[in-house]
């Protein structure tokens, strides 16, 4: 699926500039950044999506914004993502305008946060960012995920 199939709502959009976890060190920030363009004999690195010991899925990461801060890419669900398709698939609805809808995916973002997903590179080695998968597969087909990871304090 190309990625300019998948259309972000605004509000989501500054969700992400507002809701990020605290700041992390320079010097953690760059170590996050090195290891994501790392590759493992040519091939990108496959990441792994946590809620604590569970596995929600992986991704190698390939596109990235011009400043290396937003990664992006397909997702492939592991079987510990079930549980959490439901708040995914309502994060992935576009809010608009509407007051109420605006309210619901605030409560969403909240629960997005108390989740506290974390990404690890091949390595074991955990990446600082904000996770957010993007759950098409009823509206495009089976394999319609994409993850997006801003990587936190690089900007």
């Amino acid at each position: 699926m190309s990625k300019e199939s998948i259309t972000v709502d605004p509000l989501q959009e500054q969700h992400r500039a507002r809701y990020r976890a605290p700041l992390r060190s320079r010097l953690q920030v760059n170590a996050a950044l090195c290891r994501c363009q790392l590759t493992d004999e040519g091939e990108p690195l496959t990441f792994e999506v946590r809620c604590g010991d569970i596995v929600l899925g992986h991704s190698e990461l390939e596109d990235a914004d011009k400043r290396r801060t937003v990664l992006s890419a397909p997702f492939r669900p592991a079987p510990g993502y079930e549980q959490f398709r439901p708040l995914f698939r309502r994060l992935g609805t576009p809010v608009g305008r509407d007051p109420d809808k605006v309210a619901q995916f605030a409560q969403n973002i909240e629960e997005l946060n108390r989740l506290e997903l974390r990404l690890f590179d091949s390595a074991g080695r955990e990446v600082p960012a904000f996770i957010q998968v993007y759950d098409y597969s009823i509206e495009v087909g089976p394999e319609a995920y994409q993850l997006e990871v801003s990587l936190v304090g690089a900007d």
